[in-house]
């Protein structure tokens, strides 16, 4: 008989533990379990053997003890397990992180307070008029290529220029007739835009964002980009990433709602021009100024179109009538201008 307080042995009469003195509360007894029989030169009747006691009150609380030990220490590692999911879900997701409207900007795409996000890539079709305002033709069908769409965001209190590399993902057809993925980088100088010279350099105002739209004419040989594409392969661009931007110092611009203006398309058969006035809104004399403009015909783009102006004072007018010439007539135009740079004029005149 054990006592339930101290857990000590005690004889199976005893009403009082002969160790702690507490009550000992009579428990029935064990059942027993027959033995084998003895050997034949010990026969005689077995003594019963008792089962073993049941657990005591004092190793009940150890056992409860170290279950609860074991407990505690399996929530601590689900907590830091799921400490860390929960951190990556919420990384993954975008909760927790800078909320401003816009994608995070990843390492490489950020540079002296100016970035580049939201790429995004799709199929296009437009027209290429380089010397759109300076007689340039545009004739049958519009060019296939991939128009690629950007934000530039300048925080800064100048004007800056942004070259952009990229890396673009493609599918063409090998001279087996399969299809093929492949991997291939691209600058800013191998796109055509309305918001930069020859796509090379996009300017970017003080303090704007601004999205862009660059436009990669598809090449008609694949084979020209990749030895193992088939001679009448083209390439189809699925994706494309931002891995580095270059930031320098600009002349001064003017974004699209900085720009005082009224240009709009004029047509007669087949010539098309564009007409209007401008006004330096700035306090600068502009010895010379680029205005590019957003110009669709038929819905498709023309790009690269701008007209220059030379010698504007601060607060004067001028008169723009420039002229493209088009093979269709009476083609639906619309026209927008993107922005404007000028060079500031600081030669002073003496009079003599």
């Amino acid at each position: 008989m054990f006592c339930r307080y101290c857990g000590q042995p005690n004889q199976p009469e005893a009403k009082f533990c002969a160790h702690c003195g507490k009550a000992i509360l009579q428990q029935p007894a064990a059942p027993t379990i027959p033995m084998p029989p003895m050997p034949a030169d010990t026969a005689g009747t077995s003594t019963p053997r008792m089962a073993p006691p049941l657990a005591t009150p004092v190793n009940q609380k150890r056992s409860r003890a170290l279950l609860y030990i074991i407990l505690a220490a399996a929530m601590v590692v689900v907590l830091i397990i799921g400490g860390g999911i929960v951190r990556n879900i919420t990384s993954s997701i975008g909760i927790g992180s800078q909320s401003s409207g816009i994608d995070p900007v990843p390492a490489g795409n950020s540079s002296e307070n100016v970035s580049v996000y939201g790429l995004s890539v799709k199929k296009a079709k437009f027209y290429d008029a380089y010397d759109v305002g300076r007689g340039a033709v545009i004739d049958g069908p519009p060019t296939d290529g991939t128009v690629f769409t950007f934000t530039i965001d300048n925080k800064n209190s100048t004007s800056k220029e942004v070259i952009i590399s990229m890396k673009y993902q493609y599918q063409y057809t090998d001279n087996y007739g399969e299809k093929r993925n492949a991997t291939d980088e691209i600058e800013s100088n191998d796109l055509m835009s309305s918001y930069s010279t020859s796509g090379k350099v996009y300017f970017a105002a003080p303090n704007t964002k601004q999205t862009i739209t660059a436009y990669y004419p598809a090449p008609s040989d694949a084979s020209a980009i990749n030895d193992n594409a088939a001679s009448d392969s083209s390439i189809d661009i699925t994706s494309a990433t931002i891995t580095n931007i270059t930031v320098a110092s600009s002349t001064p611009v003017l974004a699209t709602d900085q720009i005082e203006t009224t240009l709009k398309p004029g047509k007669d058969g087949h010539s098309v021009w564009v007409e209007g006035t401008i006004t330096n809104n700035t306090k600068d004399k502009w010895r010379s100024a680029t205005l590019y403009y957003e110009m669709t015909w038929d819905g498709y783009p023309v790009i690269r179109a701008y007209t220059d102006l030379q010698y504007l004072a601060p607060g004067a007018k001028k008169d723009i009538d420039d002229g493209v010439i088009l093979t269709k007539e009476d083609p639906t135009l619309t026209l927008r201008p993107t922005y404007l740079h000028y060079q500031i004029d600081d030669e002073q005149i003496d009079d003599e």
